[in-house]
């Protein structure tokens, strides 16, 4: 048989011996010749016009607008907070803002009868700044933390109320996170907010603020959160921050003050914790780890989640998003981004954050929403 010098396939077809069949049958239709194994004969591939293609990148165009949709934060505190603007404020743009809220807080849809404590919380976290906060520099070492002048010995604000719970603060993040809690509920007017474009942006730009507060990385919380849940139709949030800003160390002065600190958080979940962990250096986390672990009232979801644990109508409506700060270095906000797995940085419940979640009859998913699904 004569090669087709146009037909790839003759050419093994011709030089096949005589006693093997040129071609086997393919069930009921035509039949297929058999290419020789040991050649790579070039095939054909269905070409892509330009139309299909353009067909193609309109349809994920499409699909993304959706995604970045759903990320595209909405306008909060009476619509004068844009959170992509917020986002990339430096430091004195932020005591602009804290300042302007402080002397009109109605305008930014505060409650009226929250100005004096909102008023005391702007002086406070002015106090506490660094480099030249008054009760910053007051004494050695210097602190972001409420405490007695030339004394061992804190000096926390009165009990804030929030709802139906009140606490009494003394770290300035704690006393920022506080701040944008009292500013009032998420909008109940306009798009309605969802984790994505409300609470995400919430919780992140306080995560930014944090880093812009802290003197250095170190003195920075290590993971904040916000916790809302809903009341007569509305939503609330409550933010909050691990335990920083105190002189950190495990020796001197910066021991003394770590186990303060970490003492008196702790001792405001006594009302909650239960047995076998009520005491001070006992916890899931330290079970599991003595060296690494931490205890109750470490965590960012210290005082967000007292306000909800005890209160069985919160509690059945709360959800909550953990997010680190050290993921908030983008030059711009990127909800997308901020809320993917692995490249954001929100973190689902620590093991003593789940044990809390578990003893009250929470779901723990509603407190982990970027969780794969099974």
């Amino acid at each position: 048989m004569a090669a087709n010098l146009d037909d790839p396939f003759s050419a093994m077809s011709a030089s096949r011996p005589t006693n093997v069949p040129a071609a086997i049958p393919i069930r009921s239709g035509p039949v297929q010749t058999r290419p020789d194994p040991r050649q790579r004969p070039h095939i054909m591939r269905p070409h892509k016009t330009s139309s299909d293609v353009k067909y193609l990148l309109a349809s994920a165009l499409v699909s993304l607008r959706f995604i970045m949709a759903d990320f595209q934060p909405i306008l909060a505190f009476n619509g004068r907070f844009d959170f992509t603007v917020a986002y990339t404020w430096e430091k004195p743009a932020i005591h602009e803002f804290l300042d302007n809220v402080a002397e009109d807080p109605v305008a930014y849809g505060a409650p009226e009868d929250r100005q004096a404590e909102i008023q005391l919380l702007r002086t406070y976290i002015k106090a506490l700044d660094f480099p030249n906060g008054e009760i910053y520099r007051q004494d050695e070492p210097y602190q972001q933390i409420l405490r007695k002048l030339n004394e061992f010995a804190l000096d926390p604000t009165d009990p804030i109320p929030w709802l139906r719970h009140q606490e009494p603060f003394f770290i300035i993040f704690d006393l920022l996170g506080v701040f944008l809690s009292l500013m009032g509920p998420a909008p109940t007017t306009g798009t309605a907010p969802t984790p994505k474009n409300y609470f995400l942006p919430l919780v992140v730009v306080y995560a930014k603020w944090c880093t812009k507060l802290a003197p250095e990385t170190n003195q920075c919380p290590t993971v904040v959160q916000v916790t809302w849940s809903t009341d007569n139709d509305t939503l609330y949030p409550f933010l909050g921050a691990s335990a920083r800003g105190y002189a950190y160390g495990t020796e001197g002065p910066p021991q003394q003050w770590t186990s303060l600190v970490q003492e008196t958080r702790h001792g405001h979940l006594n009302g909650i914790l239960q047995a076998p962990y009520t005491n001070f250096g006992t916890s899931p986390g330290i079970a599991e780890d003595a060296e690494n672990g931490t205890n109750f009232g470490n965590c960012a979801e210290t005082y967000p989640f007292l306000y909800v644990l005890g209160d069985n109508a919160l509690l059945a409506n709360s959800y909550g998003i953990a997010y680190k700060p050290s993921k908030t270095t983008r030059p711009v906000y990127e909800g997308a981004r901020f809320w993917h797995r692995t490249r954001g940085g929100m973190l689902p419940p620590c093991i003593n954050c789940q044990r809390l979640i578990t003893w009250y009859g929470a779901a723990e998913e509603r407190f982990d929403l970027n969780r794969p699904a099974v």
